[in-house]
């Protein structure tokens, strides 16, 4: 029987986002979120069930052998799709041709299936197998920070500490949850308002370097206020990116090998209105929508305190999606693809 996911990802998506005090009212967001994160619960449940057996029984030889190569490609085109709903959340720029590839060798195979051809299965899975690894390790990489208890430990511990300076000092602040991707505003130490947001293209990934369109993580300040005519994004916050800590950060990272040569650190980090056009996704920014922002605008002051974070618990939307590709990744490595002189023998003749 398959064993679909958990619905807690579902739940993040679906549900309303709670009002507080009386700060405006935020906006539900019934029918799906504006970003692409909406798309991962059904990735999740259609897709998350155990992976057939590599190499069928010998009884009824002829018609388990076709059913289970057949399998064999469903569950690649499964994680093939899965692997491309995370593009606009994790950097696939360049990995996408890739993934175009396997998705060629999957359609080959199951032509081939059809009228029964088993021979060129096996090869035309390597061939798929091959293209589609690379992108998951990259993957797989970047997704298990949100499961990491000590990454996690730790942006809850910034979240704590600045809602706590806000409750002893008074006034307002911001808490960006990317996995979620919320925005919070807090006063008095008081969680009064929720709101939707969108992130950079890669918003997902904690930024390296300019361009990469990751969304930074870390504890910022307002450092200007851009009124209409001063941003092309209706009105905006900028803040202090970078800090004395990511320039550090990305000099090691740049001393790593993990930073192009030619990359500087980058700046210009903004929670800012709208794109004009309404795109969802940013550089690199957090955007929030024009009306929400006219709302916050006369009551958000320059060095108000801005905690961009992952994740504030281990089961969140990014987890959920990374458990059935990491369950597939590590299931195919320890099964070995049958040759087509396997196949041959399992048929009948």
């Amino acid at each position: 029987m398959a064993q679909t996911c958990s619905p807690i990802s579902m739940l993040l998506f679906a549900k309303r986002f709670p009002t507080f005090g009386n700060i405006g009212e935020s906006k539900p967001i019934d029918g799906g979120h504006p970003g692409h994160l909406k798309h991962l619960p059904n990735h999740i449940n259609n897709s998350c069930t155990r992976a057939p057996h590599y190499l069928p029984p010998l009884k009824r030889k002829r018609s388990l052998t076709k059913t289970g190569s057949k399998n064999l490609l469903k569950e690649e085109q499964a994680q093939l799709a899965r692997l491309r709903s995370l593009n606009g959340l994790f950097d696939l720029r360049g990995k996408r041709t890739t993934l175009s590839r396997s998705e060629s060798f999957l359609s080959q195979g199951l032509t081939q299936l059809a009228p029964g051809q088993l021979d060129p299965v096996p090869r035309l899975l390597s061939q798929a197998h091959d293209a589609m690894q690379p992108v998951e390790v990259l993957l797989i990489g970047q997704m298990s920070r949100y499961t990491n208890a000590q990454k996690i430990a730790q942006w809850k511990r910034w979240v704590k500490d600045t809602v706590e300076d806000s409750r002893q000092m008074g006034g307002l602040m911001i808490v960006v949850i990317k996995a979620s991707q919320e925005f919070r505003l807090y006063q008095n130490g008081i969680l009064r308002q929720n709101y939707p947001a969108n992130l950079g293209f890669s918003g997902l990934q904690d930024k390296l370097y300019e361009g990469d369109g990751a969304t930074p993580e870390g504890i910022f300040h307002i450092l200007q206020k851009k009124r209409e005519g001063e941003t092309q994004f209706h009105k905006a916050f900028m803040l202090d990116f970078p800090t004395p800590l990511q320039q550090r950060q990305f000099q090691v990272a740049k001393a790593k090998g993990l930073v192009p040569a030619n990359r500087r650190i980058g700046g210009l980090i903004e929670i800012h209105g709208q794109w004009p056009g309404e795109r969802d996704l940013t550089n690199g920014c957090v955007s929030i929508d024009n009306a929400i922002m006219n709302k916050l605008f006369p009551l958000v002051s320059v060095n108000t305190p801005v905690v961009i974070v992952g994740a504030l618990d281990p089961t969140n939307s990014v987890s959920e999606a990374l458990a059935p590709i990491h369950h597939h990744h590590l299931q195919r490595q320890s099964l070995a693809i049958p040759s087509p002189i396997t196949l041959s023998r399992l048929s009948d003749k």
